[in-house]
């Protein structure tokens, strides 16, 4: 059964949805006075565990529904190990990266669609992505060549979120990425980057990926610091 109230998954019979609070029994008086169910914090239940991924992937589905894919890509993420959200947030940012160009900034990311249209994710304390209303764009640029990709959150979209960053990198030679890799051959090599006739040699390290591992068979997937 639902919650009628906020549309949670519930048990046959319950008395009072863990997720909103709604009183659900049908035999009981309606009062305004009456109290609902705390939800615990401390050792949530099979089924709090399961009402809980289920309302975010709904906030998940509402956002790509209205064309929000980064946020969206982002909120699947969250719950990855729940139904399909890990499937549908690398769909997502698969839909959200296949623009014409993609500019990344220091804190916000703008894609330009083939329509001439743009969209964008990321810090907007000072309104850099809203762009909604933006349209017959030709070209966007953040003045960037050299790309740092070794960073804590370098794994978030797990190994096939670094290898689709390979894959789009390996069709724009133009740029320099550092810090990610498509193989140990890659990995042993430095990168030296010339500038004004001075040679520069080029390393990018992360001290770890937030607790998430690389693939035991791709150990130089990601650059990270030993000590």
């Amino acid at each position: 059964m639902n919650c009628p109230e906020c549309g949670a998954i519930l048990e046959d019979n319950s008395k009072f949805c863990v997720s909103c609070g709604a009183n659900l029994d049908s035999n009981a008086e309606a009062s305004s006075n009456a109290s609902p169910v705390p939800l615990s914090t401390e050792d949530p239940s099979p089924l709090t565990q399961v009402i809980i991924p289920s309302s975010k992937y709904n906030a998940a589905a509402a956002l790509a529904e209205a064309g929000d894919y980064a946020a969206a890509a982002i909120k699947f993420q969250e719950i990855s190990d729940y139904s399909d959200a890990r499937e549908r947030s690398l769909a997502l940012w698969e839909a959200f990266a296949d623009r014409k160009t993609l500019s990344a900034g220091e804190l916000h990311t703008v894609g330009l669609r083939a329509d001439g249209t743009v969209v964008a994710t990321g810090e907007n304390s000072n309104g850099q992505c809203d762009v909604a209303d933006w349209g017959n764009i030709s070209a966007i640029a953040a003045g960037f060549d050299i790309f740092t990709c070794a960073t804590n959150h370098t794994m978030d979209m797990g190994s096939a979120g670094v290898e689709k960053e390979l894959e789009y990198f390996g069709k724009h030679k133009e740029a320099v990425h550092l810090g990610t890799n498509a193989s140990q051959a890659d990995y042993d090599k430095i990168t030296y980057y010339e500038k004004n006739n001075i040679t520069f040699a080029l390393l990018n390290y992360t001290y770890g990926t937030n607790g998430i591992d690389l693939p035991k068979d791709k150990p130089w997937l990601v650059n990270l610091m030993s000590r």
